[in-house]
């Protein structure tokens, strides 16, 4: 089981990438990490044509 928290209130900021937290703890691997990011990146994109579409 996971027991392990990472405890950020009250900071402006958080040390390090999300992205390094979460391989550092084995949360995810370089797989996940891309999966997510070319996932996101295809949602950002349709929403911006999406948003385009609608301006012209």
């Amino acid at each position: 089981m996971f027991n392990k928290h990472i405890d950020i209130r009250g900071a402006d900021t958080v040390p390090m990438p999300l992205e390094t937290v979460l391989k550092t703890l084995n949360i995810v691997n370089e797989t996940c990490i891309w999966d997510f990011q070319t996932n996101l990146r295809a949602h950002a994109e349709t929403a911006l044509q999406s948003i385009m579409d609608r301006e012209s």
